[in-house]
């Protein structure tokens, strides 16, 4: 069962940082603030007053809520998004699309993915696909490191004899290359003759939010204990066939990497030819690559970037909005106002207001169990 650990009532802007902690922008990087978090997420077209319900549990912090279709709608991005950790998706019930770097990729009961902090991919919470839960694990790097540590011990001679997973080897790539543009990830689909693997999943997951909701003396070894267990079992050749995916080319990366570092420091103000006097690559050729790692346009992808940076300054600072699209390079009052509205759904006051005071969370807001 899952309980709220607090009994405070959030605003609406409070509540989505807590459960989906985002910078901003399209491309959104959605943020980890602790170790490790774990969330399930259901979804039942049948209920209006349930529509939608989260439960959310990481070290020293629990919220549960229940939404309504409208209220869900409001709250949730179905636009591409990558995060600062790593994310392991699994399906406890149903059947889920998953957007992965603009394709699309079906998910059953039983079946997971590890995503690596690059990959671009958003869920598809649609009513058409019939009820559903699912399982997010979502780990940290130094959490990430630590996994990797465990999996290279093996005190057994029985341990040392199996050739390395494609877990293992997702693991070693991932901490070794720590950088902003490799983007691989891990199927992992129920072999048909097993279904006790799924089942040892889910007791291992129940193990684990039972750490997190009630810590005791000895849970953080535990809860490490329990993840690496979980790992263990999925990277299992008995249980569980495994896909790794490496996205692009090391060269593709690379020119990326140098693209996405030179608007970074304009504040997303450079144009196609800038960059190439600047990088000597065809504007064209340029263009071709961030569209590959973005799905954007080198001018949509800057004016992403532009628009995270304005967002913290509205958030952090208390600069007059004219200055701020100033300091931008904004010339025209009306095209900032309407780019900031496509991005983030609300004109710069409105945004502004609403990140330091925020209307109340509606009264679906409650304590009780998500998990039977």
């Amino acid at each position: 069962m899952f309980y709220s650990c607090s009994p405070d009532i959030y605003t609406k802007a409070e509540l989505r940082h807590r459960l989906f902690p985002v910078s901003g922008g399209a491309g959104s990087r959605y943020l980890l603030e602790s170790p490790l978090r774990l969330q399930i997420i259901s979804m039942d077209p049948a209920s209006e007053d349930h529509y939608y319900t989260v439960s959310s549990l990481e070290p020293d912090f629990g919220v549960y809520t229940s939404l309504g279709r409208e209220e869900a709608e409001a709250l949730l991005d179905s636009r591409l998004h990558h995060h600062d950790f790593y994310e392991l998706l699994f399906i406890l019930e149903g059947n889920v699309f998953q957007k992965i770097e603009n394709q699309r990729h079906l998910y059953t009961a039983g079946s997971c993915c590890l995503l690596n902090r690059n990959v671009r991919h958003s869920e598809e919470y649609l009513s058409e696909n019939g009820p559903f839960r699912i399982l997010f694990l979502q780990i940290s790097q130094s959490f990430l490191k630590l996994l990797h540590d465990l999996f290279r011990l093996r005190l057994f001679q029985a341990e040392r004899s199996d050739p390395p997973t494609d877990l293992e080897q997702f693991l070693q790539l991932n901490v070794l290359s720590d950088t902003l543009t490799d983007k691989d990830y891990v199927d992992f689909i129920p072999r048909e003759a097993s279904s006790c693997g799924s089942r040892s999943v889910h007791t291992l997951f129940d193990k684990l939010s039972a750490e997190l909701l009630l810590p005791e003396e000895g849970s953080s070894f535990r809860a490490v204990a329990i993840v690496s267990e979980i790992l263990k079992l999925l990277a299992s050749r008995r249980h569980y066939t495994t896909t790794p995916i490496r996205i692009g080319t090391p060269r593709e990366n690379l020119l990326f990497e140098e693209i996405d570092t030179c608007i970074r420091a304009s504040h997303g103000r450079i144009s196609r030819s800038e960059l190439s006097e600047r990088l000597h690559y065809s504007g064209s050729h340029m263009n071709h690559i961030v569209q590959k790692m973005t799905g954007l346009s080198i001018t949509d992808y800057g004016l992403s970037i532009c628009m995270k940076e304005v967002a913290e300054l509205l958030r952090s600072t208390s600069t007059p909005i004219q200055e701020i699209a100033r300091i931008m390079q904004f010339s025209n009052r009306t095209f900032f106002y309407r780019k900031f509205e496509e991005f983030y759904h609300l004109t710069p006051v409105q945004y502004r207001r609403q990140m330091s005071q925020g209307d109340r969370f509606p009264d679906s807001f409650e304590s009780g169990g998500l998990v039977p």
